[in-house]
């Protein structure tokens, strides 16, 4: 009726278990859920200060920056270069965005080196109310 396969039919369905719209149960069938679905859980950062944010964010990268050291193959020690030559140039000429864009870039780098997905997902949370601190 649906035209289509039972391989789509169930990555579907399963997907939509994952997210807690159904539950399916082998032999018995699939139910629809009860319960909405929840959001994924973000930090709110409104009970701290921008200093403590900071602050927590400097640990954070010190410790990726002492495990990229540990991780890092010659391909991203051209990377970090790579990126740095760049933003040296960017500052000579006055480019000051540019000069911001490279010095994320480098510190993404250094968190991707470091690897340590949770690490990647905290620096990301963490990095939001600086940014957002930043904009008029």
């Amino acid at each position: 009726m649906l035209q289509l396969s039972r391989a789509s039919l169930r990555e579907t369905l399963s997907h939509l278990e994952s997210r807690g719209l159904l539950s399916i149960k082998p032999g018995k069938g699939v139910y629809v859920t009860a319960r909405l679905p929840t959001e994924p859980k973000q930090w709110r950062f409104e009970n701290y200060s921008l200093a403590e944010v900071l602050a927590m964010r400097q640990q954070l990268e010190s410790f990726a920056a002492a495990h990229a050291a540990v991780n890092a193959v010659a391909e991203d020690i051209a990377i970090l270069e790579t990126s740095i030559n760049e933003a040296f140039q960017a500052a000579k000429r006055g480019d000051l965005l540019l000069v911001k864009l490279c010095d994320l870039d480098f510190h993404a780098q250094i968190i991707r080196i470091a690897g340590n997905r949770l690490l990647q997902e905290i620096i990301k949370l963490i990095r939001q109310p600086y940014e957002q601190s930043k904009t008029p």
